[in-house]
């Protein structure tokens, strides 16, 4: 209970502590957020609004859990992310959870525990008003309600039932991946095992029938509701077509994930690699392995290949992984701690080595780009406390205190997470519309249409609650359509700006140049009224 406790109070730090600084982000927060309080607006827990109008990109799990934030904490940050942070926490005591149950070994399970909370994607995720987060974790909390039913055979009815009911929230959270996911993960192991009569059981059919009776009903109502629209919207161009289509070309790489695993798991990257290795070489040479290795590595390959075999491909996807992967790497760097042998020294070295690119990362920053940082005293002490660190690493694995230069390890995350929020006055208007929408709304009466872009709308929509127009010249072409006047050509921007006497925008600068080429082909008046940040914020006349 003190090691649970202890974990409680780190994930505090790691996943609450500050959400109230940093605004909500273009494009997704916003989104998300959005949807939520549109719902309210609109009086309904049931069907997703955005813009005004119906929208069926994920399902409402999401939403209902938003809006219970922003019920008990207010219109604020800190409710808007409090559930993404609630479930990170949950993924946190699962880890534990699962590793206690397959190695039966409490400093394994806290420092599995430790290697997930502090690895840089998780807290990133985990601090970001996304559906992985919550996804992620039901898949986690399933696995790992199916894996206490087959360690603990007196508890197999409760644990399957837990599994089939978690599988059903993920897909209300995601769609059928939440059961795709975690019914192969399970069906594999138990055909290896050779046990697939685990699953034929009374406990089983009663899961069963839970998982469709919570998951099937907000489907059917909206299919009855919207039929061909939701269909078309929901399950051909948002899950279909992403398997087919990627939506970010630059992201479809056969690397990606690999990557996105290692260094996702940042400042654990060398010890995972050292751990896949190992655990990978035990599997294909048949060495023994305990059944607790053998679910992990299932675990790790299904989602691996799943979402690998799609061309959309997005670093969060790949999150429901982690749990996996912090477990491995949990089991392995405590084993070769005990043995306390000379293979994991090196890896500590590394380690530390690799740490040097965050300094250096942050002196390349300070040169070129300096708008983006703290003032220079202040990154220099920055600098001066996370040389420190590493320092105090170094000692540490001379001395063999492993365990400790672990513990250390893991408060790289802390020192990021106060980098972040020192620097945020410096970035804030790079990533949120806030600032700009205010600076309109201050100075300006604001009628009709607002101009904005792809990457801006959708902030510029939740901070103003203006109607939008969507400036797509440039074809920066949403993947799911919006309900919005898309202005793709010259004719359509033109006679748009011509519906209105005065027609005001948050743009980026290279729209300004299509704005300014087309106003001045054409007899109108477009004026840049204020640069904030990379948000150009403009007005055009037409005078009619």
């Amino acid at each position: 209970m003190r090691k649970l406790l202890l974990l409680t109070l780190l994930c505090g730090v790691f996943f609450f502590l500050g959400n109230g600084i940093v605004g909500l982000t273009n494009p997704d927060e916003v989104f998300y957020v959005g949807t939520a309080k549109e719902m309210a607006q609109h009086n309904t827990w049931v069907i997703p609004y955005l813009f005004g109008q119906p929208q069926f990109e994920k399902p409402i799990l999401t939403y209902w859990l938003l809006r219970i934030g922003l019920l008990i904490f207010g219109d604020s940050n800190f409710g808007s992310r409090f559930f993404p942070a609630l479930f990170a926490m949950c993924g946190v005591w699962a880890t534990y959870w699962i590793a206690l149950s397959g190695f039966g070994n409490r400093r394994k399970a806290f420092l599995s525990a430790i290697i997930l909370m502090s690895s840089f994607l998780y807290v990133g995720i985990a601090r970001t008003v996304f559906t992985d987060m919550i996804f992620s974790v039901f898949i986690a909390l399933a696995l790992a309600s199916f894996f206490w039913a087959y360690q603990r055979p007196r508890w197999k009815s409760v644990g399957l039932i837990l599994f089939y009911l978690m599988s059903a929230l993920a897909v209300l959270t995601k769609g059928p991946l939440g059961c795709v996911i975690p019914f192969l993960v399970v069906l594999l192991f138990l055909f290896l095992r050779k046990e697939l009569r685990f699953l034929v059981s009374i406990p089983s059919l009663v899961g069963l029938i839970l998982f469709l009776f919570v998951s099937l009903p907000w489907y059917c109502f909206m299919v009855q509701k919207y039929g061909q629209s939701f269909i078309q919207e929901f399950y051909i161009n948002d899950h279909l077509r992403r398997i087919v289509e990627a939506e970010h070309h630059g992201s479809d790489k056969w690397f990606f994930y690999p990557g996105t695993m290692l260094f996702g798991l940042f400042p654990w990257t060398i010890f995972l690699g050292g751990a896949l290795v190992s655990y990978f070489r035990r599997f294909f040479k048949k060495e023994s392995t305990v059944v607790v290795q053998l679910f992990l590595l299932i675990w790790v390959a299904v989602v691996f290949c799943v979402f690998q075999a799609a061309h959309s491909k997005l670093v969060s996807y790949i999150l429901p992984v982690f749990p996996a992967l912090a477990l491995i790497t949990g089991d392995y760097v405590d084993d070769r701690i005990r043995r306390r042998g000379n293979k994991i020294a090196p890896l500590f070295l590394a380690t530390v080595i690799m740490l040097v690119a965050l300094p250096l990362t942050m002196l390349f920053g300070m040169l070129f780009l300096p708008a983006f940082l703290p003032p220079a005293n202040l990154t220099s002490l920055i600098l001066t406390v996370y040389t420190a660190l590493i320092i105090g690493m170094i000692i540490l694995v001379r001395r063999r205190k492993l365990l400790w230069t672990l513990y250390l390890l893991g408060l790289q995350a802390v020192f990021v997470l106060g980098l972040i929020f020192f620097s945020y006055p410096y970035y804030a208007d790079h990533v949120m519309s806030k600032n700009a929408v205010d600076y309109l709304k201050t100075n300006y009466q604001v009628q009709g249409r607002v101009l904005s872009t792809k990457i801006m709308m959708r902030g510029v929509r939740y901070y103003g609650g203006w109607d939008m127009a969507f400036w797509n010249i440039s074809k920066g072409q949403f993947f799911s359509p919006h309900p919005v006047p898309d202005l793709n050509s010259d004719a359509k921007a033109l006679a748009f700006l011509r519906s209105q006497p005065v027609t005001y925008g948050i743009i980026g600068k290279k729209n300004w140049i299509e704005l300014e080429r087309i106003s001045n082909a054409n007899g109108i008046k477009a004026e840049l009224l204020k640069i904030i940040g990379d948000q150009y914020v403009v007005r055009v006349r037409t005078g009619s």
